[in-house]
């Protein structure tokens, strides 16, 4: 086996994945949700990095009842494979405020985020980082992926790459943030109020500490660093402030979304019957 120490990791950390590919781990076929745009950006990004050698990780939540729902287990069953399949290049994060949630968003999204980042900061970062011999590369998708990890990242010298698949924001309240070292981090956060208490803008404070920030469009990118909808309360200005200082400094890419090769009916498994361009597609 290659000595992943002499390797530069990825860690991907999103709120929620597609089906991921098998050398994710053998835990991979039962996390990988029915999910929207994201998921399957996420899903294509671990197929990418495999197929080309690198060493990718992935942290997300474990929204656990949807997971054994949809992989058709009951308690027992689910309870088994957690307990006994080693979880590899995946990194689940646990909490009972988000086990029996649909997904990432439901319920109370700002104190699911608080728990996943803190998390992610104390635990997962410092043990990947610590195999890989402090080679390790972030690529943080989404506000809820953003905020502390980001400024965590950035103040121990990890390169970060932030894709923004919208313009959400959230803010998170200092207080929800206790048994975090804030010390350190303090320099690097995109600060804000909310409802008169001090917080953390979490997609601004992503954008601010990224190495380089991507785009899923061009089109997307110029509407903000023009200044479209001003008028309209669309795009907070605190994400409009930190993309166009990226942008002045050339750290901004636009790169469209690629889907994973299993949607590509020459490769599906989901058909009836596989089909590619040079087929009589009619017939």
């Amino acid at each position: 086996e290659n000595d992943n120490r002499n390797k530069t990791t990825v860690l991907l950390i999103a709120p929620e994945t597609g089906r991921l590919p098998d050398a994710m781990g053998p835990l991979a076929r039962f996390i990988s949700g029915k999910s929207g745009g994201l998921g399957e950006v996420i899903s294509a990004l671990c197929e990418g990095l495999a197929e080309r050698n690198i060493e990718c990780h992935l942290a997300t939540l474990n929204l656990s009842r949807r997971f054994q729902r949809e992989s058709g287990l009951d308690d027992d069953q689910w309870s088994r494979i957690t307990n006994t399949i080693d979880p590899h290049r995946i990194h689940l994060v646990n909490s009972s405020l988000f086990e029996n949630s649909p997904d990432a968003y439901s319920g109370n999204p700002v104190l699911n985020a608080a728990e996943f980042q803190k998390i992610v900061v104390n635990q997962i970062i410092p043990q990947i980082r610590a195999k890989s011999n402090g080679r390790l590369i972030i690529h943080s998708h989404d506000w809820m992926a953003g905020g502390i990890i980001t400024a965590y990242a950035k103040a121990h010298g990890c390169p970060v790459l932030h894709t923004l698949h919208n313009v959400h924001t959230a803010h998170l309240f200092l207080d929800l943030l206790r048994g975090v070292n804030m010390e350190r981090l303090s320099d690097c956060f995109y600060c804000s109020q909310e409802q008169g208490k001090p917080a953390i803008d979490c997609q601004a404070t992503a954008i601010k500490n990224a190495s380089i920030v991507n785009f899923v469009g061009a089109k997307f990118l110029r509407e903000i660093v023009d200044g479209q909808f001003a008028d309209r309360p669309i795009i907070p200005p605190s994400v409009r402030h930190e993309v166009r200082i990226k942008y002045e400094y050339g750290a901004t890419r636009a790169i469209p979304n690629a889907p994973s090769w299993q949607m590509y009916p020459e490769h599906s498994n989901y058909l009836a019957r596989r089909f590619s361009p040079e087929d009589d597609v009619i017939a």
